[in-house]
């Protein structure tokens, strides 16, 4: 899902003073405005050290240590790189500020995290691993709406088991994260063969309902790097007034009254949608699907010569 690739150095080694030359690059930008809130992303896993060396996130803590007005940071990390050792340490470094790990589980569907993620944990894999890091650090959870090979009704389905399944392990925060078209994705080149469609909003509306407004989930509001080709849509009538109404009011108000009461005529469309059924095999779906994009590249590669 992610185009994180034109974002590389393609392959060229950074050096750890590199890193903190970004972060102070960036952080330059906010200067004379508080900044209670910080989150460190990387589009990755900012607890690795092969992506972000020790020597590299220690300038960066020493950066946030000399500004008082950060409360709390975020840092986004897969569960293996959370040890309690590397936890701790950053803990002493960033002092009295809270500390959180962002964690994408995306589906708590085995067949899905295999085939259709390839995450490389199982869903029982992932539950241990966070209820480990969660006796030493608060965390917040991501759940994917629509990933590759998947109907509509699939996966509305998919989010919601896997919201549930989220809630048992008790995140502090669980936000759903809509999948949007990137370039040198997956998503990208099904789509361009006609193989996946960007989930509507209506879906998102569905999730939210289906799971309840006690779930607080939030919506992430599709700001993702690189910035997407295209993010999930309605008819032109209704949009931007319903993304307007999910990521400026529902998600400061976990209000759903008011999401329910939207509608528009291409909410039929969307329902019919739902009804479409695969009964293929997952595996077989992958298989099919990837079969279609090498036949593809290999016609564009012949016509190019």
């Amino acid at each position: 899902m992610c185009g994180h690739y034109p974002g590389t150095t393609q392959g060229v080694s950074l050096l750890p003073r590199d890193f903190v030359r970004q972060f102070k690059r960036e952080m330059a930008r906010y200067r004379g405005r508080p900044i209670p809130l910080l989150c460190l992303y990387n589009s990755g896993s900012v607890l690795n050290e092969e992506e972000i060396p020790d020597e590299a996130l220690s300038g960066i803590l020493n950066e946030i240590s000399r500004r008082d007005d950060i409360q709390k940071v975020v840092f986004e990390s897969r569960p293996e790189y959370c040890t309690e050792q590397k936890v701790r340490g950053i803990e002493e470094r960033l002092g009295s500020r809270e500390m959180e790990v962002a964690m994408g589980l995306e589906s708590s569907n085995d067949t899905l995290l295999a085939l259709t993620l390839n995450k490389g944990f199982t869903a029982d894999e992932f539950r241990r691993r966070v209820q480990e890091i969660g006796r030493y650090v608060p965390f917040r959870l991501y759940v994917l709406l629509k990933g590759p090979f998947l109907t509509e009704a699939e996966a509305v389905d998919d989010a919601v088991d896997s919201i549930r399944f989220a809630q048992t392990l008790s995140p502090r925060e669980i936000h759903l994260e809509p999948a949007t078209l990137q370039k040198h994705t997956l998503l990208h080149e099904l789509a361009q063969a006609g193989l996946y469609k960007l989930p509507w909003l209506w879906s998102i509306y569905e999730v939210l309902r289906r799971v309840g407004e006690k779930s607080r989930v939030y919506v992430s509001p599709f700001n993702h790097m690189p910035r997407p080709l295209r993010i999930p849509e309605n008819c032109p009538a209704c949009t931007e007034r319903l993304r307007h109404q999910l990521i400026h009011h529902y998600d400061r108000t976990f209000d759903l009254a008011s999401l329910q009461r939207d509608d528009c005529g291409c909410r039929g469309r969307w329902q019919a949608e739902m009804t479409r059924q695969d009964s293929r095999p997952m595996a077989e779906r992958v298989a099919q699907g990837l079969e279609v994009l090498l036949r593809d590249s290999t016609l564009t590669t012949e016509e190019r010569s």
